[in-house]
């Protein structure tokens, strides 16, 4: 087999030493780099016109899929108001109750 020269492996003071000077020296210079960047970009001019104020959000989900949620969890009161019908006094949507999610399950089951 080959024999490695004392001192010129990895495993080797010599060698452990200069891998951790040339990682230093790599780390020095990505420091350097992300200086020159923030420098980059605070001289940078800013954009035009006034920033925009951030969307809001809003996931809507089916009335039916609201009230087997309400019946799973347990929200009794909530799931009467549901069925009581909106503040108009409407009468619920038929889907609303006898509506089934994915699997067949209806709010009667849960």
């Amino acid at each position: 087999g080959s024999r490695q020269r004392e001192g010129a492996g990895y495993g080797s003071r010599r060698g452990r030493a200069g891998k951790m000077a040339a990682d230093g020296g790599a780390a020095a210079a990505a420091r350097e780099r992300r200086r020159e960047q923030l420098r980059q970009w605070e001289a940078a001019p800013a954009p035009p016109g006034p920033p925009r104020p951030p969307r809001a959000r809003a996931v809507r989900f089916e009335r039916a899929a609201e009230f087997l949620a309400a019946c799973a969890g347990g929200e009794l009161g909530e799931a009467r108001a549901m069925l009581r019908g909106g503040p108009g006094g409407e009468r619920p949507l038929p889907s609303l109750v006898n509506g089934t999610n994915a699997d067949g399950i209806s709010a009667l089951h849960q």
